[in-house]
């Protein structure tokens, strides 16, 4: 019966002392796990945040293999290495990002050394991100592309820091200095070239009578609201600015016919008037244009903002709401 009772307190120590070695093992798993969490938790982080990515491209194959830390950092549903087709069109881009892309990589294929683009990008969340693309060709000894190395470089920051230098802080269109710059290097660029050019300047009448009415917050009401109005009327390709007060200027470019831009005037025209009231004032705003068309001797900044304002100054003498395209009469005049 003794025996039995030391056997008995033997095996209750030996398994107190297992349970204890057990217990400690445990927390010393558990410590490990909570470290390597962390640890992991600082590369993701590190990873998410990284600013350039690298991948390699094979002309051969019309493939792309990824890192592993790549499809991680944007959560990308890829396989290591994808057919660049398949990401093209995948819901990763949008329609002109994808065109970029397409004319990127053909651009590889056929040869060239390197290859730069811009993309916009929504990855990992709703988030939208541009990234500035780089790829660099790479070639056999019978100078045939044999593999290109793409960097994406996050420039969401630096984009979104240049927007707000260029833009209007009311209305978020160009701002003069922009507008102005963009247009005068497109026409100098263009200059002698057979194309046409439209210079628009855009007025809104009774505007100051808006302001001593109502006060400068309803005028900056209707600023912004006919800005819109007319960004939604341009064509994406044209140059839409703000020159200072209620005066916009459009350049549209490369124009078809003079038909094609009247059709945009009249329609800015019809949509751009604005009712405004307090309940005891009405007044309706509405908006005069003057056109110059310009090409060949006639396609420079100055020449065509001079020619317009002069056609402006006509609509507004015929009685407002309307547009007037400069001519030799209103040189004359």
């Amino acid at each position: 019966m003794k025996l039995e009772i030391i056997i008995f307190g033997i095996l209750s120590a030996v398994a107190l002392i297992i349970l204890n070695i057990l217990a400690y093992k445990l927390l010393q798993y558990k410590k490990l796990v909570n470290t390597l969490n962390t640890k992991l938790k600082i590369r993701e982080t590190a990873i998410r945040n990284a600013d350039i990515l690298m991948y390699e491209y094979s002309p051969n194959d019309k493939k792309i293999t990824f890192s592993e830390e790549a499809l991680w950092q944007r959560g990308l549903n890829f396989k290591i290495c994808e057919r660049i087709d398949f990401i093209i069109e995948s819901d990763e881009f949008g329609d002109e990002s994808k065109e970029r892309l397409k004319s990127a990589f053909k651009k590889i294929d056929d040869g060239e050394k390197i290859v730069e683009t811009t993309l916009r990008e929504n990855f990992c969340s709703d988030i939208e991100k541009m990234r500035k693309i780089i790829i660099t060709n790479f070639f056999d000894k019978h100078e045939k592309p044999i593999k290109a190395m793409v960097i994406s470089r996050d420039i969401t920051e630096e984009c979104s820091l240049l927007k707000k230098a260029e833009r209007d802080g009311l209305t978020g269109l160009y701002n003069k200095l922009t507008a102005e710059t963009m247009m005068i290097k497109h026409l100098c660029y263009h200059k002698g070239k057979n194309t046409k050019n439209a210079f628009i300047i855009l007025d809104i009448d009774k505007f100051k009578e808006m302001n001593d009415t109502f006060g400068h917050m309803a005028g900056d009401e209707i600023l912004e609201n006919i800005a819109k109005k007319i960004g939604k009327a341009c064509r994406e390709s044209d140059i839409l600015g703000r020159l200072g007060g209620d005066e916009f200027v459009i350049l549209m470019k490369d124009i078809k016919s003079e038909s094609q831009v009247i059709s945009i005037i009249q329609r800015i025209l019809n949509i751009a008037r604005y009712e405004y009231s307090d309940g005891k004032s009405k007044i309706i705003c509405s908006i005069s244009a003057g056109v110059a068309f310009g090409k060949f001797q006639t396609n420079d900044y100055q020449n065509l903002y001079r020619m317009a304002d002069m056609a402006l100054y006509k609509a507004k003498q015929n009685g407002r709401n309307q547009y007037c395209i400069y001519n030799q009469e209103i040189e004359n005049l």
